[in-house]
């Protein structure tokens, strides 16, 4: 059974950085805010806004992001099931 350390609402668990890939992704989300902060202040707010005026880029995005996570759940769920039958 697995110990788990007492604290507020889970944090100590969430914090703890063994075995987590918020060290490997900190660096790559930090320096992608950085750039959306630069643009946000130095380009006009007209072209912002008129960047993107078509849905399709967004339903082309969510239709492969949602055809990977699909299959990358059905391979855990199998995994999962082997480890039970032959458990």
């Amino acid at each position: 059974m697995i110990i788990y350390p007492r604290g507020f609402a889970g944090l100590p668990l969430l914090l703890s950085c063994s075995g987590s890939a918020i060290p490997r992704a900190i660096v790559p989300g930090l320096a992608c805010a950085a750039w959306a902060v630069i643009l946000e202040l130095t380009v006009g707010h007209l072209y912002l806004q008129n960047l993107i005026v078509h849905p399709y880029p967004f339903q082309v995005f969510s239709s492969v992001v949602s055809f990977l996570l699909v299959f990358r759940v059905n391979a855990s769920y199998q995994r999962y099931w082997e480890s039970i039958g032959h458990l």
